[in-house]
Formats: structure tokens, sequence, C-alpha cells
């Protein structure tokens, strides 16, 4: 990882922080395409280091970077829409099992079902066990 020094960055040094979060993007696409978990904490620091780095930077060294920043943005954003893509599937299951689990305490059964509403309430919780303890004898 190139240091955090408060000396100025030469453009070697920037150049090799844009190809490290260019890696990093494209690491993280292809798990995504893999259906892998993606963690990407080093590619937000990695992308802040990115940034003090050019803040740091005299103006000689930044010429020039504009095409390759303007190319990790348009990464970014393919990333951004594969994560959301891969997403949705995701955050569909959980809501549906919030549903069913609504649904497990509404009734009270645990079974997941609905309950009929045009039973009778005085019938829909009866116990539909047979005997004493049950509904019918």
């Amino acid at each position: 990882m190139p240091s955090q020094s408060s000396a100025a960055p030469s453009l070697r040094d920037l150049e090799v922080r844009i190809e490290r979060i260019a890696v990093l993007i494209a690491g993280a696409r292809r798990l995504i395409e893999e259906g892998q978990a993606v963690d990407l904490t080093v590619l937000g620091f990695a992308t802040v280091d990115l940034r003090d780095a050019v803040l740091r930077a005299s103006a000689e060294a930044t010429l020039g970077l504009a095409p390759r920043v303007i190319a990790l943005q348009a990464a970014m954003d393919a990333l951004g829409e594969d994560l959301a893509a891969a997403s949705g599937p995701v955050v569909r299951e959980i809501a549906a099992a919030a549903r069913r689990s609504a649904f497990r305490a509404y009734d009270g059964k645990g079974d997941g079902k609905r309950p009929d509403r045009r039973t009778p309430a005085s019938e829909r919780d009866r116990d539909p066990r047979p005997g004493p303890a049950g509904g019918s004898a």
C-alpha cells in the first residue's frame, strides 16, 4: 500500500493508487458475478487514500489523470449496478421471510398460512384436536 506520508505524491504514486482501485473493483465485480459475498471495506479505504493523495499532489502530478479517474468512476458505477442487480433477489427473499414471519405471528399457529376470514373467529381459535381439550368431543 502506498505510504500515507504528508509529502506530495508523484504521478507514479497516483497511478499506482488508481490501478489498485481498478483491480479491487474488477475483483469485486467478479465475485458478484460468481454469486459470492463482497466486502468493499478495502475499496473504500483505497478510494479515500486516492482522494487524500490527489489533494496533496502538485498540479504537475495530477495532469493527465482525468481520463483514468473518469474510467474509475465508470467502473464504480458499473460495480454499483452489479450490486443493485445482485441484491434484488436477496431483498425480495428478506421481504418474503418478513411476510411469512408476520403471518405466523398473526395466526398464532406458526404454520405461515393466513386465517380464513370466512370462518367465524370462535371456530378459527378452537383447538382442532378431538377430545376434552379439543374443539369436538
